[in-house]
């Protein structure tokens, strides 16, 4: 008899909960970890065993652990509690962020690329990679760091925050260009990589069109079938004359408009062996208006 596939969730936010759902149909066991116990019914109406991250009990059963937990200046507490677990799954992931490239002047970066990081993201994403890779070089087991570009999806989208009224022009910056990956094409890559057998391998995860968030958020608006709110004329002469000092305020306040890079995603694709669900910003923001899904 087959033993049946598990897998743990170190920290089941956004990605975690599609990607575990997307599992449980294919006949996974699927462990999450939350902090409060006030999560653990939700957890359980997804299908998913809850665990305690503050009671790490023993997970004999576990084959395959995938972590999402951002780093903290003191440890990365994912890779913490996985080092409390006596048995040592087959595959472990360990989802990153392209913050690690730091700025590369609107250039494209791959795989090879050299990581510039230098906001608190970016170099905290680095010592935890580096913590996780000699982890799993100890332990003899198999690693994917996956680095993500900015995440979208049902619910989590620029027509959501336009619906909130949330929407804020002041975090336009033109020039700026960055990439992005909608969480279906995201968990359809995990999903083929539970089966990578070899000791270290590393993927960017982005979609085939970098774009400014100005793009993003006037075709947002053309979907609505609305105008993008156009400030007043005065407050555009202002503008103008500040333009440099704002721009430079803008990209302190948000840590990644102080990077700019075009995200190559070429190494996922050859591993899919398909196009992308959704290959840029126009098919996924079209299917999740067209489903309602903000």
């Amino acid at each position: 008899m087959m033993t049946q596939k598990s897998i743990l969730l170190l920290g089941c936010g956004y990605v975690g909960e599609f990607l575990g759902c997307h599992l449980l149909k294919e006949g996974w066991q699927v462990f999450a970890t939350t902090r409060s116990s006030s999560s653990q019914p939700h957890l359980k109406e997804l299908g998913f065993d809850p665990v305690l991250f503050s009671r790490p009990e023993p997970l004999d059963t576990i084959t395959h652990v995938l972590s999402s937990i951002p780093p903290s200046q003191e440890e990365d507490e994912g890779l913490s509690f996985l080092i409390k677990q006596k048995k040592v799954p087959s595959w472990v992931g360990y989802l990153s962020s392209t913050s690690v490239y730091g700025d590369h002047h609107g250039d494209w970066v791959d795989e090879n690329s050299e990581t510039r990081g230098e906001t608190p993201e970016g170099l905290g994403r680095l010592k935890s990679e580096d913590a996780w890779k000699k982890w799993a070089e100890r332990q003899e087991c198999s690693l994917l760091i996956y680095r993500l570009s900015g995440i979208y999806g049902p619910f989590r989208n620029v027509l959501q925050r336009v619906k909130e009224g949330k929407d804020d022009p002041k975090t336009r910056v033109p020039t700026h260009v960055f990439s992005r990956i909608h969480v279906d094409d995201i968990c359809t890559f995990l999903v083929k990589s539970l089966s990578l057998s070899s000791k270290f391998s590393l993927f960017n995860g982005a979609d085939d069109r970098p774009a400014s968030f100005e793009d993003v958020r006037g075709y947002a608006y053309s979907l609505l079938g609305q105008e993008v709110p156009l400030k007043k004329e005065k407050e555009k002469e202002k503008e103008k004359e500040k333009e440099e000092e704002e721009e430079e305020q803008v990209r302190s306040s948000f840590s990644f408009l102080k990077e700019n890079k075009r995200v190559s995603n070429q190494k996922m694709k050859e591993f899919i062996g398909e196009d992308l669900k959704f290959p840029t910003f126009r098919e996924g923001l079209k299917d999740i208006f067209e489903k309602g899904l903000f």
